[in-house]
């Protein structure tokens, strides 16, 4: 996920970054090298994992929210990464 994260923001990831020159592969020699270690050919539904995980976070982003608008967020900035909870849906949509 931190891969196809945008940079800024509360929850930053990599996205749009030159990760060659950062020295961090890209996602597909990170599957490759995880599928080796593994003894496995692919991971099938590899896109059905992702957009999991980004549903999870936005999941835990709007429980964030909601603490932060309840007042008893442990973060001053609970309110800010609680927003990210649709952009977060959305790039798990675009996965499906």
């Amino acid at each position: 996920m931190c891969l196809r994260l945008p940079p800024k923001g509360h929850i930053g990831g990599l996205a749009g970054l030159d990760r060659a020159a950062l020295g961090v592969p890209d996602e597909a020699a990170i599957v490759e090298r995880y599928c080796s270690l593994r003894g496995i050919a692919s991971i099938e539904h590899w896109n059905f994992y992702l957009a999991f995980s980004f549903f999870r976070l936005a999941a835990i982003a709007q429980g964030v929210k909601k603490r932060a608008r309840g007042g008893n967020a442990s973060n001053e900035k609970a309110r800010q990464v609680g927003e990210t909870a649709g952009a977060l849906a959305k790039m798990g949509v675009d996965l499906i």
